[in-house]
């Protein structure tokens, strides 16, 4: 379970349980609990995998109210929200509590069970996916290769992690790494030195790979100055064109 607004901080809940037992003695008599969490049923397809560190926990409908429950919420509605596409929000719950305390009951969970249990469709579907994105990238890196391209690619994060690892572009020449995050700016990650987007310009890259899943579109229209000077960017979600 994490909390991460917007251009904020992340804020990582080690022990869920142990920070809804103090929501629950912090809120007024009759206050109302709204928390949205990742759906463990409904995992996210893309070559960033679904299960990583940046959420420690992971809950289905039944268990998240089973936890509410325990802690003495009365459950209002536990909803499963659609995915977003583009704006950082993937497939998830999002529950409604309130005080006061209701007793404890345990939910049957066979259902979510068996859609937890249902792992080789995620994988079919992600084998899927970077089959589908090698098909896209191997022309191209032959191309910069043969051309002596200047390559880089936008995104200092897990989804990099594997792009470079799981991916052909694990053999693109790869030159440098571009991050809008000020702290990663000057360091270097997977051996690679991470600049501003500032410094495209001084880069003079000749081809970018967009690395993020869910922020694809916002980067699009970040990098569109090095579009209109002839840059090859390169989403590997949406089509080109971004429409």
């Amino acid at each position: 379970m994490t909390s991460s607004p917007c251009c904020s901080s992340l804020n990582i809940f080690d022990e869920p349980l142990e920070s809804l037992i103090a929501a629950f003695e912090q809120l007024k008599f009759g206050g109302v609990l709204m928390a949205e969490v990742p759906d463990v049923t409904r995992p996210f397809v893309g070559v960033d995998w679904f299960f990583t560190l940046e959420h420690l926990h992971n809950f289905s409908p039944s268990s998240l109210r089973a936890m509410l429950d325990k802690v003495g919420f009365v459950v209002e509605s536990v909803e499963q929200k659609q995915a977003i596409p583009n704006t950082g929000i993937d497939s998830r719950l999002r529950v409604i509590a309130r005080k006061p305390n209701a007793p404890f009951h345990v939910a049957s969970q066979q259902n979510a069970m068996d859609a937890i249990a249902d792992g080789a469709a995620y994988l079919e579907a992600r084998s899927a996916l970077v089959n589908r994105i090698d098909t896209q990238l191997a022309p191209r890196i032959e191309r910069w290769k043969r051309e002596r391209s200047k390559v880089f690619v936008f995104g200092a994060g897990s989804h990099t992690v594997e792009l470079l690892r799981s991916t052909a572009m694990a053999n693109a020449p790869v030159e440098g790494i571009e991050d809008s995050n000020p702290a990663l700016q000057g360091q270097t990650f997977l051996g690679l030195p991470v600049h501003s987007p500032d410094a495209l310009d001084t880069l003079a890259p000749n081809a970018i790979v967009i690395s993020a899943r869910a922020w694809e579109s916002e980067i699009w229209d970040l990098l569109a100055p090095q579009r209109a000077r002839g840059v090859e960017v390169v989403p590997l979600y949406s089509s080109p064109e971004m429409t």
